[in-house]
């Protein structure tokens, strides 16, 4: 019998100039131990954003990068 398993990890995280972070976490299902597929899931995180339930090294990567940045959320814009 083939024995079926599911993996995950995170496959990039990446912080832009504004001050977003981009998470890609990976979900892989293997049969005997050979990915028989493969599916990207992407998200993006604020300095507002709770990330107490992100991976550690995600959490690594925002405090990082909102070091200098407002954890406030910003104002409401109005359309004009």
């Amino acid at each position: 019998m083939p024995t079926f398993t599911e993996n995950s990890f995170i496959g990039s995280v990446k912080a832009t100039a504004s001050g977003t972070v981009e998470v890609c976490r990976i979900d892989q299902v293997l049969k005997n131990g050979i990915v028989i597929s493969e599916s990207p899931h992407r998200w993006t995180l604020n300095p507002w954003d709770d990330i107490s339930g992100q991976d550690a090294k995600v959490q690594a990567i925002c405090e990082a990068a909102w070091v200098d940045v407002s954890r406030e959320r910003p104002p409401a814009q109005l359309s004009p």
